[in-house]
């Protein structure tokens, strides 16, 4: 099982990543960079919530800026960029959150009951 930290920094990131693909742009290299450092870090309980609200509100502005005649528009994701609709990236992005949601609850249940 992986760790509490890892979902939490691994759902702000991927959040992040996937907003980036529906805004229709590609990954910069920090964020390519960023994604080896999710399983590895020092953050505390405060900041992993910062950084999982800050990628949320950055999702939530792109998905409002999104004009509903435009969830059909192509977006290509990774650096082999497979093409999907904008609106199939918004809506994964909600369930592979709420996948590492569960995770961390999870997880976090079981660090409790172990100490």
């Amino acid at each position: 099982m992986t760790s509490a930290g890892f979902h939490a920094k691994h759902l702000a990131g991927s959040t992040e990543r996937l907003s980036t693909y529906l805004a229709g742009r590609q990954l910069t290299p920090e964020q390519l960079a960023a994604i080896r450092m999710e399983g590895q870090g020092t953050e505390t309980a405060t900041d992993l919530l910062a950084s999982i609200e800050l990628a949320i509100g950055s999702y939530e502005t792109t998905l409002r800026n999104l004009d509903p005649k435009d969830f059909g528009e192509v977006r290509e994701i990774g650096r082999k960029r497979y093409r999907t609709t904008a609106v199939s990236v918004a809506i994964h992005i909600v369930e592979h959150g709420q996948r590492h949601i569960g995770g961390l609850i999870a997880a976090a249940k079981l660090a409790r009951a172990s100490s």
